[in-house]
């Protein structure tokens, strides 16, 4: 998702100049919201200045510094001067539950976080060796098709056949009937205590660095295991559809997720289903995965709209766009991915990461450095152990005895972990806030002032739009981006130029933080209440692209008015079996939340260890 390179600034700032002044270039998955900015960021004219790459990377590694401006020396978190209340009825408001501390958000459970992750690798796979090269200096998006699990199934079985596990139906048709299932590792033994864990990891290789002398293959093993008679190779291939989903181990338990999710129907539709004879062996597996597909991506996109969406954005927002509302007219629908979106409003998911989980045991302490647990950074260390094997019931909303991991509050402050020069860059003193405001500043987006200048405009346009009047003047946020800046706390202090520079014109990066780190009353923005869900402008943003990618990228049998009733049509459709996967729902519901897959697959025993 971050399509970003630092060592292709200098092009990228070339592309964005040049783009300002020849108008739109509709490269394929990139294209800007509202069309070609009459003004980008600039950082109040400093990227058009002599020496602009270095004054920008030094204001930027200002910028990054702030991160941890919101605490004191005592680790206290000040940013906020409340706690948000937990929902009623929920873990977390049980008497006796852990209090709230100050920078968690008790209304998102951490599990929501890694899923946007997903979601960001399922609407862009952007190619960073695109960017080192001047004549291609924009970056491309490698994803033909947004939101139907590409990022998951990559282009099938024939295509990508990494993600897909070898089986005995496949080797008796000689390649020619596909691969059905998705690739999971070996069970592990039972973690006690633990409910909803996977107890497996992604399936891993081990590949070979060369050949020797004697023509044989080079294996890595473990440091200190090269003379045992069981030295353990290093699992540095990870078998999965977009290696991204192996970035972290709290991502990879995810996608393990999925992996089952689509596995349990498989395996239902082959225990159910017969063939017709008409239907050759090689048909009737593509038929039986298809149709495994399709009803997984139906689920997925349903929890998008019903859970992901309406937990993130403005309620008044979310009530909108869930009813139809788009500022883009149909016959107006550009393709692509805006950068608004890309390198602006979608960053906001790296401030909800926590610096530290309980993963498989209310009880046991929290664990840090999951972001080392994959195969191109430490393959020596996989597969995941058993510390990293995910009990579900810790991440979202599942058992009402036990309260899950909550997300930080949204705002313009990141976890220690992502801060971590090993992890980001090789280059000291950045971490990933630097990438994302760096990111957001070469990409030539609009102007954040004239962004929501623009869009009052248009929502103003449109007959009976109940958001005409849904954004504060920015000259409020002027003033509290200016105070927060001139705090003293920070790293590396900022001159009153540069305040001004970034309170007149903020990175859309950082300003889709700080928006969100606010609530609205009177019309001004306080932080009091704030952080739980993005601002006005984060969510029109993140709505128009969502909503409009799904409304583009349209898959069999979505516009039914249940899930039920699709699953029914493409069982029906494909395999003549309307009822093979009836049951297909927790207690005789829709699935329309992330816990109810988490509880679907629990009742199917694919937990089981």
């Amino acid at each position: 998702m971050h399509g970003f390179n630092p060592l292709g600034l200098r092009a990228r700032k070339f592309a964005a100049e040049a783009r300002a002044k020849a108008g739109p270039i509709l490269r394929r998955g990139f294209r800007n919201l509202c069309g070609t900015p009459a003004v980008i960021f600039s950082a109040g004219g400093l990227m058009d200045e002599p020496g602009s790459e270095e004054k920008l990377t030094a204001l930027m590694k200002g910028l990054a510094s702030r991160v941890i401006a919101g605490q004191d020396n005592t680790g206290e978190y000040k940013f906020w001067p409340d706690r948000i209340e937990p929902a009623p009825g929920s873990a977390a408001a049980i008497p006796g539950a852990e209090p709230i501390e100050r920078w968690e958000n008790p209304h998102i459970p951490s599990g929501y976080t890694y899923l946007l992750q997903l979601v960001a690798h399922d609407l862009v796979a952007s190619t960073v060796s695109l960017s080192v090269d001047v004549e291609r200096a924009e970056v491309e998006n490698a994803r033909d098709d947004a939101l139907v699990l590409e990022t998951i199934y990559g282009n099938g079985p024939e295509l990508t056949p990494e993600p897909y596990e070898f089986s005995r139906e496949h080797l008796r048709g000689r390649g020619l009937v596909p691969r059905t299932r998705l690739r999971v590792g070996p069970l592990c033994p039972k973690i006690a205590g633990t409910k909803h864990c996977p107890h497996r990891d992604l399936g891993r290789g081990t590949g070979t660095a060369g050949v020797d002398a004697t023509n044989r293959p080079i294996n890595l093993v473990e440091d200190g295991a090269r003379q045992s008679d069981r030295a353990k190779l290093w699992a540095t291939e990870t078998m999965v559809a977009d290696t991204r989903n192996d970035s972290h181990a709290l991502l990879s338990q995810l996608t393990v997720l999925f992996h089952l999710l689509h596995n349990t129907l498989i395996g239902k539709l082959e225990k159910r289903v017969a063939r017709h004879d008409e239907w050759s062996e090689q048909e009737f597996a593509w038929r039986r995965f298809v149709c495994a597909r399709t009803v997984v991506t139906l689920i997925y996109r349903r929890i998008i709209r019903n859970d992901l969406m309406r937990k993130l954005l403005h309620p008044e927002i979310y009530e909108a766009y869930a009813k139809g509302f788009r500022l883009e007219d149909g016959k107006d629908v550009k393709e692509g991915i805006p950068l608004e979106f890309s390198h602006g409003a979608f960053r906001f998911g790296h401030a909800m990461v926590r610096n530290s989980y309980r993963v498989n045991d209310p009880t046991k302490p929290e664990l840090m450095n999951f972001g080392l647990e994959q195969s191109p950074r430490l393959p020596y260390k996989l597969p995941v152990s058993p510390e990293w094997m995910v009990d579900w019931r810790l991440f979202f909303e599942i058992d009402p005895t036990v309260a899950p991991n909550f997300s930080r509050r949204i705002g313009p402050h990141y976890a220690k972990p992502l801060i971590a020069d090993l992890i980001f860059t090789p280059e000291s003193g950045r971490g990933l806030p630097f990438l994302d405001h760096m990111s957001a500043a070469f990409a030539g987006v609009w102007s954040v002032p004239d962004l929501i200048g623009h869009l009052q405009e248009k929502l103003k346009k449109r007959p009976n739009s109940k958001l005409a009047n849904i954004f504060s003047t920015y000259d409020l946020w002027r003033a509290r981006l200016s105070g927060w800046l001139g705090e003293k706390n920070g790293l590396i202090p900022l001159s009153p130029t540069d305040i001004t520079r970034l309170a007149d014109h903020p990175p859309l990066s950082l300003f889709i933080l700080f928006e969100a780190a606010h609530s609205i009353s009177g019309g001004a923005p306080s932080r009091e209440g704030g952080g739980v869900r993005l601002g006005a402008l984060g969510s029109i943003i993140v709505a128009e692209t969502i909503y409009g990618a799904l409304d583009r990228n349209k898959v069999m049998f979505d516009d039914a008015p249940s899930l039920a009733q699709s699953i029914k049509e493409c069982c029906g459709k494909l395999l003549s079996a309307p009822d093979a996967l009836a049951d297909v729902a927790v207690g005789g519901n829709d699935i329309n939340e992330m816990k109810d897959v988490i509880l679907f697959l629990a009742e199917n025993e694919a937990f089981l260890a």
